[in-house]
């Protein structure tokens, strides 16, 4: 099941931090949700991010979150637990075109949501 950037941002209840041109538009097939940007990296280029556009869900704020998600090409990062990044962060992802949300749900109320919004995960399963 695919779901555009706009749905998915209503369905986590998220507050759009940085919307980059299109992302209400744009149809994400899968999620990956993860906070070790190296398991990001192995899961993507293992399989993962050969099936279309995935969103990010995490709970880390810094820069390297963007720049791990523009390497993989990411559009959207969902920050959990109500987390912000710094104002370096959202200067970065706006430079690079990458979206920023964040829901004050956890990462696990997330996921159930989103799998039962019928996303799959990076592997390709549900």
């Amino acid at each position: 099941m695919h779901i555009i950037g706009a749905q998915l941002a209503e369905k986590l209840k998220a507050e759009m931090l940085v919307e980059a041109p299109g992302v209400n538009t744009v149809s994400f097939d899968s999620i990956v949700a993860c906070d070790m940007m190296s398991d990001l990296l192995s899961m993507m280029n293992h399989g993962g991010g050969d099936s279309g556009v995935s969103a990010l869900l995490t709970g880390l704020t810094n820069k390297q979150v963007v720049r791990t998600a523009e390497m993989v090409d990411i559009k959207l990062i969902v920050f959990a637990n109500g987390k912000r990044p710094l104002a370096e962060t959202i200067e970065l992802a706006e430079r690079c075109g990458i979206s920023l949300a964040s829901t004050e749900y956890t990462m696990f109320r997330s996921c159930g949501i989103l799998f039962e919004c019928g996303m799959k995960d990076v592997g390709g399963s549900n």
